[in-house]
């Protein structure tokens, strides 16, 4: 795929750069915001403790002050009703001061149960981080190698392959992705090489002679061996074939974009064991062996990361070692990624968007374009030490005197912008906290328009699902919700006013089965649902973030969200019908 710059240039680029950049910040942001939500818990803890202390004093304050009105005013006699009323009220004000005094004190220690466990979810929150960067992207100048193993087992049917993915970057970051093998697909079972390469035949060492043993080079087949071990790390692949599993007779064939090279292997008093010269002719066929295997090993998806280091340090945010020095990850990403930020945005021809073009098939260009709007946002509401770790990108994101095209003739276009990734980053584990730190909150919120309301025709769209509910179309109900929530203009509208008409679909008519409308309508939500949980962190809405994913058929994602959400409106009110509603929806996955 060809990539041109903004201006028309040739870009040196062969994916779409803005789409790797977007999930490499949302990582960045990720990792910071984790960072900072452990490094300034002490800091949140000393101010809920000083903002006690402060209501404490003022409550004893206005007790004194209350009781000693009283005894200030003529009472009378030591037996008069005054006198009584003086000494009722000191008991009463007391009484009510020790209540009060009660509350302050709960409160400051939910709010410190509610922070100590943010920062045990932010702990947890470091590797699925990585993992869901590394399932996207592998970070910039990565050098990765796949390799695929048989596994012998007992018997024959137990044979497996195993697949992983190795990686290492610039940056400091090293991992081991598990590779995913399908129980239908070619690498369930031994492979022989006749599956790829028939009859396939290389001139090889043999021994030859009844009496004086020689060796002599003569062709044999090795069609019949099986793949027991391939190692591809981007320019050179190593393809072990053994004539019986389990045995060391066999081959390993490596091959890079210069040489082929043959090793017979074998037992140790083996005298054809060894490497041995590839004879021309059958340098095509080993080629093409090594290009099939490649496609089927380059095919495997990538399943879970087993594994992750940073400057050889585990890459675990619960370890009191390794955590403080994980976030420098983050500036070292971005110092990597800035220069072609740089350079893509001086020649965007635009001060407030990345662009590139890619040219498509039918001699059209496609304009891909990121708002750099929404790359800042993704730091934005970090404080100001995280803040810096991105000031490389912020600096290359900064106003540019927009450049000239180099080509006249342009071909008719059409213009995308990078979308979002689905699902959005979700913390996978809490205990109990309502902060999502990938996305911490803005300090301050975004001034809103002073009356928001859908555009006609998504009002119109919202008529019709109400019209389609009653008369039970629900794929036409689910569509026509799907448009509305899709909207730019309702994305502006006003946080309760959203809630209000999401609920008209999350609590309406529900279908048996969830048609590609339905789980449409749903996703769509995820994103504004996202956004209402980060500005409020309000249980009632990572409920209906719970109730999406559920919808979209992603249970751990739904029952961790649900579980979240339980645990703080637990601590604030047991007894709440959005405590049992959570706690149905809980034992229901």
């Amino acid at each position: 795929m060809s990539f041109l710059f903004g201006d028309l240039s040739r870009a040196p680029f062969v994916t779409n750069f803005l789409e790797e950049l977007r999930d490499a910040l949302d990582f960045a942001g990720g990792i910071a915001a984790a960072d900072q939500t452990i490094v300034t818990a002490d800091v949140r803890r000393e101010e809920a403790r000083g903002r006690a202390e402060v209501e404490l004093a003022r409550l004893e304050a206005l007790a004194w002050a209350t009781i000693a009105a009283a005894e200030a005013c003529d009472r009378g006699g030591a037996d008069s009703a005054s006198a009584r009323l003086a000494a009722e009220l000191g008991m009463l004000v007391n009484e009510r001061r020790d209540v009060a005094d009660a509350a302050v004190r709960t409160k400051l220690e939910e709010e410190i149960v509610v922070l100590d466990a943010d920062v045990v979810a932010a702990r947890e929150d470091y590797f699925p981080t990585l993992q869901d960067w590394l399932l996207v992207r592998a970070p910039p100048k990565a050098k990765q190698t796949w390799r695929v193993e048989l596994i012998p087992g007992a018997k024959k049917d137990l044979h497996r392959y195993r697949a992983e993915l190795g990686g290492e970057s610039p940056i400091g970051l090293a991992w081991t992705l598990a590779l995913a093998i399908a129980e239908d697909g070619i690498w369930a079972a031994p492979l022989r090489v006749s599956r790829l390469a028939e009859d396939l035949a290389i001139v090889t060492p043999q021994l030859t002679g009844l009496v004086k043993k020689e060796v002599k080079s003569k062709r044999q087949k090795v069609d019949r061996h099986w793949i027991t071990g391939v190692v591809d790390d981007g320019e050179t692949m190593s393809i072990e074939l053994r004539a019986e599993i389990g045995e060391p007779e066999g081959f390993t064939v490596t091959v890079d974009p210069s040489a082929i090279a043959l090793v017979r292997t074998g037992r140790a008093d083996d005298p054809t064991v060894g490497a041995f010269p590839v004879a021309p002719e059958d340098e095509p066929a080993l080629r093409d062996l090594a290009a099939k295997v490649r496609e089927l090993v380059r095919a495997l998806p990538k399943q879970r990361l087993v594994s992750a280091t940073f400057d050889g340090l585990p890459f675990d945010g619960t370890s009191a070692e390794s955590q403080p020095k994980l976030v420098e990850v983050v500036a070292r990403l971005v110092e990597s990624l800035a220069p072609t930020v740089d350079d893509i945005a001086s020649r965007s021809r635009s001060e407030t968007e990345l662009v590139l073009r890619r040219e498509l098939d039918d001699g059209r260009r496609e304009e891909l374009f990121m708002p750099k709007a929404r790359l800042r946002e993704k730091f934005s509401g970090l404080d100001e030490a995280h803040q810096k770790l991105f000031a490389a990108v912020t600096r290359s994101l900064s106003p540019k005197v927009p450049s000239e095209p180099s080509l006249k003739a342009v071909p008719s276009e059409i213009r995308s912008e990078i979308a979002q990734p689905e699902p959005p980053y979700v913390r996978r584990r809490s205990s109990g906290s309502m902060n999502a730190v990938v996305a911490p909150l803005l300090k301050e919120k975004p001034p809103a328009p002073s009356s928001p309301s859908l555009e006609v025709g998504e009002s119109e769209a919202l008529k019709q699902a109400r019209s389609a509910a009653k008369e039970g179309r629900l794929d036409d109900m689910f569509r026509q919700y799907g448009t509305v929530f899709a909207s730019g203009s309702f994305a502006s509208m006003r946080p309760d006013d959203q809630r209000q008409a999401l609920k008209l679909m999350f609590f309406g008519k529900q279908p048996d089965v969830a048609s590609d409308d339905v789980k449409n309508a749903y996703r769509v939500t995820l994103p504004i649902l996202q956004a209402l949980v980060l500005r409020d962190r309000d249980p009632a809405d990572y409920e209906l973030l719970g109730m999406a994913y559920a919808v979209l058929e992603e249970p751990e994602k739904a029952m961790e969200i649900f579980k979240k959400a339980l645990d703080v409106e637990r601590a604030r009110n047991p007894a709440s019908d959005l405590c049992g509603s959570l706690m149905r929806r809980v034992s229901q996955l």
